[in-house]
């Protein structure tokens, strides 16, 4: 009985899971469209036009800024918006060499919400209340282009007056980057089914909601061989990260939360690792 109930819930995680999907947009990662930067492509489409006309009739709440996501939403839905809150001139900095974007040249920019999901890494599950923090002074909205080893990061600050601005883009190495090493995992592991199944861990125990009680959630456990069916769209080519603040304390564990631009989805994938390498042990709906 116990294995019946077990098969039951994990039937039911799969149909979470293809719903989840879904309601994400479902776009396969090998049809991700790449991303390029804001400031080369003009964005006066319809549904742009569309998105601009009713987000301009919506007031700026005074609390935007108190949460960093409050503003960015504010910041990538408001044209005008958008424009008081880029410092310009605007430095551009690819290694050693900076130029400046003027206001007359800026091209407004949807940042990650254009991507119908978006990842975020962390170090523990304690850093992801580093989203909802009041405190925070920085931030750092990142797209990983892997093909060519780029990191591309908006550099967001919280001046005196309390409010967020743009201050700075910056184009630098991936080998550079803090966490390169796991970002390079991720990248094949998202994209080389091979390399993924050998960085499974021998059982992966999960947490989903319950559909038929909004207030419970079901867990269990999956076999390797069961991972295709559950597992989430996973980006590779490329792919961001909001910088917060997350230290990389915790060096043996990692978590990339997957969170939907405007659905309220969020899968989260966690890794630790081991003598084997890096492995994925749980997953979180």
């Amino acid at each position: 009985m116990r294995h019946q109930a077990n098969d039951i819930i994990i039937a039911v995680l799969a149909v979470i899971t293809a719903l989840c999907l879904s309601a994400c947009g479902g776009q396969k990662a090998t049809e991700t469209a790449p991303i390029v930067d804001s400031m080369d492509v003009p964005v006066d489409t319809m549904a742009q036009d569309s998105i601009d006309s009713l987000a301009a009739n919506q007031p700026i709440p005074k609390a935007a800024d108190e949460y960093f996501n409050d503003f960015i939403y504010s910041f990538t839905s408001n044209r005008k918006y958008q424009l008081t809150r880029v410092r310009f001139p605007l430095p551009v900095q690819r290694g050693s060499q900076t130029t400046f974007i003027q206001r007359a040249q800026w091209h407004f920019t949807r940042l990650h919400f254009k991507e119908a999901v978006y990842t975020v890494f962390f170090d523990n599950k304690r850093s992801l209340d580093l989203e909802k923090s009041k405190t925070l002074k920085q931030v750092s909205i990142q797209w990983f282009h892997m093909k060519r080893g780029e990191t591309e990061s908006y550099l967001f600050h919280r001046g005196d007056d309390g409010q967020w601005r743009l201050e700075q883009i910056k184009y630098s190495s991936i080998d550079d980057y803090a966490d390169a090493a796991f970002i390079k995992f991720y990248q094949r592991f998202a994209s080389d089914e091979a390399f993924q199944r050998k960085h499974l861990a021998g059982e992966i125990s999960f947490k989903t909601p319950d559909p038929e009680d909004e207030f419970e959630d079901m867990t269990g456990t999956i076999a390797p061989s069961q991972w295709p069916s559950f597992r989430p769209e996973l980006l590779h080519d490329d792919f961001t990260n909001i910088d917060y603040g997350q230290s990389l304390k915790y060096g043996g564990q990692r978590i990339v939360a997957l969170e939907g631009s405007s659905n309220g989805f969020l899968s989260l994938l966690f890794f630790r690792h081991t003598k084997q390498g890096w492995q994925l042990y749980r997953l979180e709906n």
